[in-house]
């Protein structure tokens, strides 16, 4: 006996037929009890392209590392304090030396600078939020003597190793920091160390030329980095000097998801005077950035003579690799 044969047995031998309500459900229900066959977590094995972008999987992260290399060149106007102290001394008519005090002689002597600077950025997101990086890199400079107030004799008998014309001293610096950076607002807080003293004020004594330095780091931003956004940032230059100097402040945004433009206002060491400096960066693909930066030239202090025009300029490439 067939099933359809069992089946009109069991309805007492009349013709047994399934209403239409109950095959509309059928139908309607076997789709579902289908999808209920496939494992949940066969959905892991998508790539992430097949996922949708209006409903993204959640607690998904990606992890950006960015490495960053950049290098740039400028001039700036450096004056160097120096001073001396002279016993002065006369003979008596028996030829015995007779102390008479001493005497003081100081003087500021102008030089301008001429730099290179080479610098490298790690910076590694370690939560969505929290970022962990440190930044380093050399700088070489070249002063050439512009002059002092005192007499060239007085300079060769007093002062010959502050003159020393065009000379040429390299130093290092390294700068650890950590950020947070939000939706609309991140801040970052570092220190940067260098074996040779960076330069930070319009005049500078002699003797500190040779000793290391400790200064802090940091930026606040307030706004979106893929809208617009405002910036302060202190020594967070890459490259340090012609990546902006001490202190910068400005606006940025992204007028297209691929550029990232700001403007802004710089100020303070290694440059004497004040200056508007201009950023763009191009994404080239998902994991390259070349950026361009440029402190506009603006005339050295008015002490310095002959005048020259203060600037710098630098460019960079960012690799960003991601991870999840």
């Amino acid at each position: 006996m067939n099933t359809y044969s069992r089946i009109r047995a069991w309805a007492g031998g009349r013709n047994f037929r399934l209403p239409p309500s109950a095959l509309l459900c059928g139908a309607l229900l076997a789709p579902m009890g289908v999808a209920v066959e496939i494992p949940a977590d066969s959905l892991s094995t998508l790539p992430p392209d097949s996922l949708s972008i209006t409903n993204p999987p959640k607690n998904t992260f990606e992890r950006i590392t960015r490495f960053t290399f950049a290098g740039g060149s400028g001039t700036y106007g450096r004056t160097v304090h120096a001073e001396r102290t002279i016993p002065l001394g006369i003979i008596d008519c028996y030829g015995v030396p007779i102390d008479a005090g001493t005497t003081h002689v100081d003087a500021n002597f102008r030089f301008k600078d001429s730099f290179q600077d080479r610098g490298g950025e790690l910076d590694m997101q370690v939560t969505p939020k929290a970022h962990i990086g440190v930044r380093g890199g050399r700088i070489e400079e070249t002063a050439t003597f512009l002059g002092t107030d005192l007499d060239q004799a007085t300079i060769d008998t007093l002062f010959a190793s502050v003159r020393a014309p065009d000379s040429t001293f390299t130093y290092y610096y390294f700068n650890p920091y950590f950020a947070i950076e939000n939706e609309y607002m991140g801040w970052g807080l570092g220190f940067v160390y260098s074996d040779n003293r960076l330069w930070t004020d319009k005049v500078r004594e002699a003797d500190d030329f040779d000793d290391a330095s400790v200064y802090p780091t940091g930026h606040l931003r307030l706004g979106r980095l893929d809208k617009a956004y405002m910036k302060f940032s202190m020594w967070e230059g890459v490259p340090l000097y012609s990546g902006g100097g001490r202190y910068v402040a400005g606006i940025g945004g992204r007028p297209v998801p691929w550029m990232d433009l700001f403007g802004g206002y710089c100020t303070g060491g290694p440059f004497t005077s004040n200056a508007l400096v201009l950023r763009g960066s191009l994404d080239v693909g998902r994991h390259l950035t070349a950026g361009v930066s440029w402190r506009v030239s603006e005339n050295a202090d008015a002490v310095y003579a002959p005048s020259f025009t203060e600037s710098a300029a630098s460019v960079s490439l960012t690799y960003k690799l991601i991870t999840h």
